[in-house]
């Protein structure tokens, strides 16, 4: 049979004091209300915790920190991946009778100490060639791969193995062009959220500046160093 058809098991392939002209400023307003001092510079929401706003910052960057690991899915919020875990654990029919006693008596001590570790910080499961340890069979399990070698996801396009689910999902997107990365600022899309939020901080770097004259806000030029900013801006400078 040919690479493009091979097995999925057979993969093993390889923050003084400045002028405040010279001090940037968030580009979004200011709230109005003096409790949410947290402002998204990408929409101009303003939240009253540093942890709302970092959660919110996701719908931007298209971040998926939390990854589910019996199936390799990512979630936004933590509180999404716990609704989708239940996918895996709930009973495809509910069961009556003693098989209800059953599923409940092997099943709710799983969910209950996997839940207890969460707040423990426990890790139970030890890589026996490196000593990383781990909360969760499945993760360990996963890790293994970086030892063994073994590479279970198939790309059925080309032939490519890749050790987790989501590298091959990254991967697909190189063959269907797939880009669900989008800029809000100047509309570029792109295939990899990494490369999407490196592409962000070169918007982020060009911050508001107040000119002296007029005391409106000006970016800075493409190219242009926050050293060589002048008190003014381009149109005051040019009169």
């Amino acid at each position: 049979m040919g690479e493009k058809h091979r097995s999925a098991a057979s993969c093993t392939s390889p923050t003084g004091d400045v002028p405040a002209t010279q001090v940037p400023r968030e580009v979004a307003a200011p709230s109005a209300d003096p409790a949410r001092t947290h402002v998204c510079p990408d929409c101009g929401r303003a939240f009253a915790r540093r942890s709302t706003l970092a959660k919110h910052s996701r719908t931007h960057t298209g971040e998926r920190p939390f990854e589910c690991p019996e199936c390799g899915r990512g979630f936004s919020q933590k509180s999404a991946l716990t609704k989708h875990g239940r996918t895996h654990t709930a009973t495809p029919a509910a069961p009556h009778g003693r098989e209800a006693l059953r599923v409940h008596a092997v099943r709710a001590p799983l969910r209950s100490e996997r839940h207890r570790r969460t707040h423990t910080g426990e890790r139970p499961y030890v890589c026996a060639d490196c000593g990383t340890r781990f909360a969760q069979s499945s993760a360990l399990a996963k890790h293994r791969r970086v030892h063994t070698g073994e590479k279970p996801h198939l790309c059925t396009v080309c032939g490519r193995c890749f050790r987790h689910r989501s590298n091959l999902a990254d991967h697909t997107r190189t063959h269907t062009g797939e880009r669900p990365y989008p800029c809000t600022e100047c509309g570029q899309r792109f295939r990899l959220s990494s490369n999407f939020v490196r592409h962000r901080r070169s918007h982020m770097m060009r911050r508001l500046y107040i000119c002296a004259v007029c005391g409106r806000d000006f970016k800075l030029p493409p190219g242009t160093k926050a050293t060589t900013v002048t008190e003014r801006c381009p149109e005051c400078e040019s009169r």
